[in-house]
C-alpha cells in the first residue's frame, strides 16, 4: 500500500525491503486469493429461507443483477463508513479526507498525503481494518468483473441460439469422421466456442471418462469402476 510515512533510508535497507517486498507481495496475494476462494465457496451454500424470501422480492423488484450490484455497492459503502467515522472520531479528519483516506486504503491505492497519528490505538485499529477491507473489497470488485462476464457468456450463447446450427459448425464437430454429430460432440464444441471450458480441460475429462469405460460401451456404471479398479489392482 505504501504510505510513505515510514520508508528505509539506507541502501542496505533499500534492498531489504525490495526483496521483502516482492516476497511479501507474493505471500500477500496467495493468502488473498484463498480467501477469496473460500468467501465464493460461502456463497455456493444453500441459502436460508430468509435470503431466499429477501432474494426473491429483491429479484422480482429490481432484477437479479440490479440486486448484485447494489449488494456490492452497500459492502464497499459499509467498508468505507467503518474507516470513515474512526477516522472523523478519533483522528479528527474532516469527512472528505476521512471518506478519501478509506477508500485510497481498501482499494490499496495509499497516495500517503494524509498520515495517521502515532496512537496505538488507531494503528492497531487499521492493522486489522485494512486485512479485512483489502480481502472483502477485493472480493466484491471481482463480483463486478463476474457479472460482465456472466452477461458476455449470455449474449454468446443468445447468439449461437439464434443463428441456430450451421453446416460448417457440423463440420468442425465431426470429431471421428463418421458424417454424424453425437451429443458429447455437440456440447464440447460449444462449450469450447463459448468459453465456458478450454479444449485441453475437455480432452482431460474424456481421457478420464474413456479410462473408466473399460468395455468402451460408451456408458459409466458401477460395474466399469469395478471392473477399472480390477484392471488395475486397486
Amino acid at each position: 500500500m505504501g504510505y510513505g510515512d515510514v520508508s528505509p533510508e539506507t541502501s542496505a535497507g533499500k534492498i531489504s525491503f525490495i526483496v521483502f517486498i516482492l516476497v511479501g507481495l507474493s505471500l500477500v496475494g496467495f493468502c488473498l486469493g484463498v480467501m477469496v476462494s473460500t468467501f465464493s465457496d460461502a456463497d455456493e451454500r444453500e441459502p436460508s429461507a430468509f435470503e431466499k424470501t429477501c432474494c426473491g422480492f429483491l429479484d422480482q423488484t429490481i432484477g437479479s443483477t440490479a440486486r448484485i450490484v447494489a449488494v456490492n455497492v452497500l459492502v464497499l459503502v459499509l467498508l468505507g463508513a467503518i474507516g470513515t467515522v474512526y477516522l472523523i472520531i478519533v483522528e479528527e479528519f474532516t469527512t472528505m479526507d476521512a471518506i478519501y483516506w478509506s477508500v485510497t486504503t481498501f482499494t490499496t491505492v495509499g497516495y500517503g498525503d494524509l498520515s495517521l497519528s502515532e496512537k496505538h490505538g488507531t494503528r492497531w485499529f487499521f492493522i486489522v481494518y485494512i486485512i479485512i477491507s483489502v480481502t472483502v473489497a477485493g472480493s466484491t470488485i471481482a463480483g463486478f468483473a463476474t457479472i460482465w462476464v456472466q452477461y458476455e457468456q449470455h449474449s454468446a450463447l443468445q447468439a449461437v441460439v439464434d443463428k441456430g446450427v450451421t453446416e460448417q459448425m457440423i463440420q468442425a464437430m465431426d470429431i471421428d469422421g463418421d458424417n454424424a454429430i453425437h451429443r458429447d460432440e455437440f456440447l464440447g464444441y460449444m462449450l469450447i466456442k463459448l468459453q465456458v471450458v478450454d479444449a485441453e480441460t475437455l480432452d482431460s475429462l474424456f481421457d478420464l471418462f474413456d479410462q473408466f469405460d473399460v468395455d468402451g460401451s460408451g456408458v459409466l456404471s458401477h460395474e466399469s469402476v469395478v471392473a477399472f479398479q480390477k484392471l488395475h489392482g486397486k
